[in-house]
């Protein structure tokens, strides 16, 4: 009897060990994929590098997303403006943060060898496109910093808005034509009133043709 008795206290006891090693066992969970990275915030400044990484690159149809076509719209950039000639020109159909659009951009250059850039969005009206590239259309902005001021202000009757760094001496001036078209002209050793008259030589009742 006791010998059974032993018996069947060792089976119990290892019965038991078998039941705590179990219980021991750690849980290894499998690892989860994170997402990719996105950006902090979104820059109208780098919109189609960011669509790029976020969205791969993409063939625009231009006709199929009402764009104008990158070569008529290159056409809106004349050779010579104000006196300066127009020293390089560019442009592409892309996506930009999931929005189809047209850029062209030209430098010009003048005799000192100071250089104005210019650039052309097509937006295809996309209110999205166009909040994000020119959000400032709807509002009045006057706003001083330590780099300068940055302000809504008029070409005519055409709304703009314009920034300048007196530190830099550089000057921009953005603008929002037909609901449509966003315009920007950048320059250095340039006032913000030189740039409206660029912008004024530049001509926009021809983007009424464009419609």
């Amino acid at each position: 009897m006791n010998r059974k008795y032993v018996i069947i206290l060792l089976a119990g006891l290892i019965w038991a060990c078998g039941q705590d090693k179990t219980t021991d066992t750690a849980v290894v969970e499998s690892p989860v994929e994170q997402p990719a990275s996105q950006p902090d915030r979104l820059d109208p400044e780098n919109m189609k590098e960011q669509g790029r990484e976020l969205f791969g690159e993409k063939t625009v149809n231009t006709d199929a997303a009402g764009l104008v076509d990158v070569e008529t719209l290159k056409g809106m950039l004349p050779a010579t403006l104000n006196g300066m000639t127009r020293a390089q020109l560019f442009g592409e159909a892309a996506n930009a943060l999931g929005f189809d659009v047209v850029e062209v951009s030209g430098v010009y250059t003048t005799s000192k060898g100071e250089n104005l850039s210019i650039d052309i969005l097509d937006t295809g009206g996309n209110p999205s496109a166009i909040g994000m590239l020119a959000g400032w259309a709807k509002s009045e902005v006057d706003r001083q910093t330590p780099n300068g001021h940055e302000k809504t202000s008029y070409v005519g009757d055409q709304k703009v808005l314009e920034k300048h760094n007196p530190a830099t001496n550089r000057s921009e001036l953005a603008t929002l034509v037909n609901m449509r078209y966003v315009i920007k002209l950048r320059a250095r050793q340039t006032t913000v009133e030189e740039l409206k008259n660029d912008l004024t030589a530049l001509g926009l009742n021809k983007f009424d043709d464009l419609q």
